[in-house]
């Protein structure tokens, strides 16, 4: 029965480790955006849609 425990432990610690991530995380005015280099996208295009 330890293993069974051991899984719903496992559980109760993955969701309040998400909650006070989500709780931490920056929001808002605060939070960050990720922007891609403008020249990836048609590059990567360009390399796919030559058959090279």
């Amino acid at each position: 029965m330890a293993s069974g425990w051991s899984l719903i432990i496992g559980l109760i610690i993955i969701v309040i480790a998400s909650v006070v991530a989500w709780i931490f995380s920056p929001k808002g005015d605060n939070q960050t955006y990720i922007s891609l280099p403008p020249t990836s996208p048609p590059a990567l295009v360009h390399y796919v849609g030559s058959g090279h």
